[in-house]
């Protein structure tokens, strides 16, 4: 019995995350990213980073390598570390890249 009540509290556990992943993509988080993209399309480094990252773990997006690379690819070109390390350790991409 005590395995049935183990195994039906990971069931409802699993059901909640899945829900409120879902409600993260459409509701509260919709905001975030979207205040993210708008800041990054600005030019805000910062922001850059962040929709790289919201990108690259399909957070309130869908996942994306490609466009995760690309924001990370403009905060590197303005001079962002944290970009430049995720894109090397990452991705592999400008790992003997010496410009910063």
């Amino acid at each position: 019995m005590r395995y049935v009540k183990i195994i039906f509290v990971v069931c409802v556990l699993a059901l909640v995350l899945d829900i409120g992943f879902e409600f993260a993509k459409t509701g509260i988080g919709n905001n975030e990213f979207n205040n993210a993209f708008t800041k990054a399309i600005a030019g805000d480094v910062r922001s850059q980073v962040h929709l790289g990252r919201l990108y690259a773990k399909g957070m309130f997006t869908e996942q994306s390598d490609k466009l995760a690379i690309y924001w990370f690819s403009a905060a590197k070109q303005k001079g962002s570390i944290m970009a430049t390390e995720i894109l090397c350790w990452d991705y592999k991409i400008g790992c003997n890249d010496t410009t910063l």
